[in-house]
C-alpha cells in the first residue's frame, strides 16, 4: 500500500536481537507502505548506517554485546546521524523512560507493543524527520543563492580595483589622487567583507581549509595598523602596539584569514571609540590550560564596552552588541572571528576595560603546539 502522508516512501530500520519482534512490527506496519529493514545487533546497525541512513530507527533496549542505550548514545553523538529520530522499544517499563531519553532517544514504546500506539508514534517521528529534511533543503537553497550573489558581487568590485589601479599610473592632482586612493581602499575593504562571507559559508558547510604558513604575528599587526591609520587619524584615535622586547616565536596559521580577523577587531574598535581616545594592541606569550605556550593578543579600546549579558552571545551569527543608529552592523564580523580562531585551535573572548571600553582577547597556540598542515 502506498503511503500518501509523506513525499516519498519512508525507510525504517528495526534493531532487535529477536527476529520474532521484527515480524510483529512488520505485521503492524505492513499496510502503511513503509520500507522496513532489519538487523539483529547494534554493531551490525552501526556498520549498516555507514552505507544507508533510514528515516527512523526502532531500537530494542535490551540486546547482548551492545544494548540499545549504548547504541543510542553513540548514534546521537554523530553529527551525520543525530537528526534521525529513534524510538526505544523495551519491556523494562515506564520507569526507564528517563534513561531512554537521557541517551538521546526521541520516543519510547513499552512491550508488548500495541498496534495503534506504534503506528501513531511512527507517524509522529517521521513527520518531524521530513520537516527537518524540508527545512534543511530550504536553508541549503537559500545559502547557495546567497553565496552566488556574494560571488557575483566580487566582479564589479574587481573592476573598481582594477580601474583605480590603472588611474593611479597617471599624473593626477593631489585632490583627485587622494579621492581615488580612498575609493580603492574602500573597495578593498568591501572585497574583504565579501571574502569573509564566503569563508563563513565554507566553514558552516565544513569545507573551510586553512592554508598554513609560518609567520610573525607582530609583523601582521603592523600591516593592519598601517591599513587603518587614515581612519584612525580622521577620528583622532591613537593606535599603538605594545609587546615584549623578546621576539615571540613564529605562529603557524592561515595568514590571510587571521589578517581579516584582525581587520574586523580593529575596525570594530575604531567604530566604537570616541574621538581623541586610544586603542592598544597588546601582544604577549602566555601559558595555556594544558601547560603549552600560546600567543595572547588583546585589542583594547575605550568605547562603550559590551554588556555582561552579551559577552557570550556576541560571537554568534547576526548577534549585535549594542544598537547604534550611526554605525552599520551586520552581526557577522565577530562570528567570523570566532570561527577562524577556533579553526586554529585557539579561543576568543571579551573582557571589560576599566574604567571604560572592551578588551577582545585572542589566544593562539604557538608553532610547536599547533596542528601541522
Amino acid at each position: 500500500m502506498k503511503n500518501n502522508i509523506f513525499p516519498r516512501t519512508p525507510s525504517i530500520l528495526i534493531i532487535d536481537d529477536e527476529p520474532d519482534n521484527f515480524d510483529v512490527i512488520e505485521g503492524f506496519l505492513f499496510t502503511e507502505g513503509y520500507q522496513l529493514s532489519y538487523v539483529s545487533s547494534a554493531n551490525k546497525a552501526l556498520n549498516r548506517l555507514t552505507k544507508h541512513l533510514p528515516d527512523l530507527i526502532l531500537l530494542d533496549a535490551m540486546m547482548p554485546e551492545m544494548d540499545g542505550f549504548e547504541f543510542c548514545s553513540i548514534f546521537k553523538k554523530s553529527s551525520e546521524w543525530q537528526h534521525i529520530p529513534v524510538i526505544m522499544v523495551t519491556a523494562l517499563g515506564t520507569e526507564r523512560l528517563n534513561d531512554c531519553l537521557s541517551v538521546g532517544a526521541d520516543d519510547f514504546i513499552a512491550k508488548p507493543i500495541k498496534k495503534v500506539e506504534l503506528k501513531a508514534r511512527v507517524i509522529s517521528m517521521l513527520r518531524i524527520k521530513f520537516q527537518y529534511d524540508s527545512l534543511k533543503k530550504s536553508l541549503s537553497f537559500r545559502d547557495d543563492l546567497t553565496n552566488m550573489i556574494i560571488h557575483d558581487f566580487t566582479n564589479p568590485l574587481s573592476s573598481i580595483l582594477l580601474y583605480t589601479e590603472y588611474m593611479q599610473q597617471y599624473e593626477l592632482s593631489e585632490k583627485v589622487a587622494t579621492g581615488i586612493n580612498k575609493i580603492r581602499r574602500s573597495a578593498t575593504r568591501l572585497e574583504g567583507l565579501t571574502n569573509d562571507l564566503l569563508v563563513y559559508a565554507k566553514a558552516e558547510a565544513g569545507k573551510l581549509v586553512l592554508q598554513y604558513t609560518d609567520f610573525e604575528l607582530k609583523d601582521l599587526l603592523r600591516e593592519v595598523m598601517i591599513d587603518f591609520q587614515a581612519l584612525a587619524d580622521v577620528r583622532h584615535v591613537t593606535v599603538q602596539l605594545v609587546c615584549p622586547d623578546l621576539e615571540p616565536p613564529p605562529l603557524r596559521g592561515d595568514r590571510s584569514l587571521l589578517m581579516r580577523v584582525l581587520n574586523n577587531l580593529l575596525s570594530n574598535a575604531l567604530k566604537f571609540s570616541a574621538f581623541y581616545s586610544q586603542i592598544t594592541l597588546e601582544l604577549s606569550v602566555s601559558t595555556n590550560k594544558t601547560g603549552g605556550s600560546q600567543l595572547r593578543l588583546c585589542v583594547i579600546d575605550q568605547g562603550d564596552g559590551v554588556p555582561e549579558e552579551l559577552k557570550d552571545s556576541i560571537f554568534q551569527k547576526y548577534q549585535i552588541g549594542q544598537e547604534r543608529d550611526d554605525i552599520l552592523q551586520t552581526g557577522l564580523g565577530l562570528a567570523f572571528c570566532k570561527m577562524v580562531i577556533e579553526a586554529h585551535r585557539g579561543s576568543i573572548y571579551v573582557l571589560d576595560n576599566e574604567p571604560k571600553g572592551s578588551v577582545f582577547v585572542i589566544e593562539l597556540p604557538l608553532i610547536n603546539e599547533a596542528i601541522a598542515n
